[in-house]
């Protein structure tokens, strides 16, 4: 009995040596090597589309990445630079790497600051402006809103607050603050009652801790008085 050779190909063809390559090397089946054969441009377009998506991917994260970084320290190095100096600082980060995270937390601090300098205008439109670009989803959108309403309040357009405000109330997380910050505006423009009713949905809260429960206690039995 000849005893197996575990180098004997078991799948083998009549080529001739000239005509051999290294498919024939490869001892693949005999319908595996005609299908090769029969669809080699279609085999080549998918691996060279694997490819490139690899390498774009790649590419990809790579720019992202790199994007990410240079507009952090765009970011860091505007929140050191003087005041006199930060305001255009912020307006390059947000100009120069839009879409960031870096972008919209410069907005924040242009915002704060132009509220602080009482440029109630110019702190709504740049507020404005990056409120627009976001996503409902964006983590950083009831901070904005926020802002924005008390540009709005500090501006006199008590209706545009109040409505800003209302959208954050019904966020469930916000609930609390967005009631207190209606009723603020009720009692400046003098409606206790509507005053006191939102107080007291912010009192309905189970998250509050003793001494914000004693405030709105208070508050409201002050507006009883009145």
């Amino acid at each position: 009995m000849t005893e197996h050779n575990v180098f004997t190909k078991k799948h083998t063809e009549e080529v001739t040596e000239a005509k051999q390559t290294l498919l024939d090397e490869l001892n693949l089946p005999p319908k595996a090597t005609t299908f090769i054969r029969e669809n080699k441009r279609m085999l080549q377009a998918f691996f060279l589309l694997v490819i490139l998506s690899i390498c774009g991917r790649s590419y990809y994260i790579h720019y992202t990445t790199t994007k990410m970084d240079r507009s952090a320290a765009a970011l860091a190095q505007a929140l050191i630079v003087t005041d006199s100096e930060q305001v255009q600082a912020l307006e390059a980060v947000i100009r120069d790497h839009a879409g960031t995270g870096a972008a919209d937390w410069a907005a924040i601090a242009l915002a704060r600051q132009q509220l602080a300098d009482k440029e109630y205008a110019d702190a709504i439109a740049t507020l404005q402006t990056e409120i627009a670009g976001l996503k409902n989803s964006a983590p950083q959108l009831v901070l904005l809103q926020l802002l924005l309403g008390h540009a709005y309040e500090s501006n006199e357009q008590h209706d545009l607050a109040v409505n800003l405000y209302k959208e954050v109330r019904d966020i469930h997380e916000f609930m609390v603050i967005g009631n207190i910050n209606l009723a603020r505006i009720y009692e400046k423009t003098g409606d206790p009652t509507a005053a006191r009713d939102a107080y007291e949905k912010a009192l309905s809260s189970p998250a509050l801790s003793q001494s914000k429960k004693d405030w709105l206690k208070n508050r409201m039995q002050q507006l009883s008085r009145t």
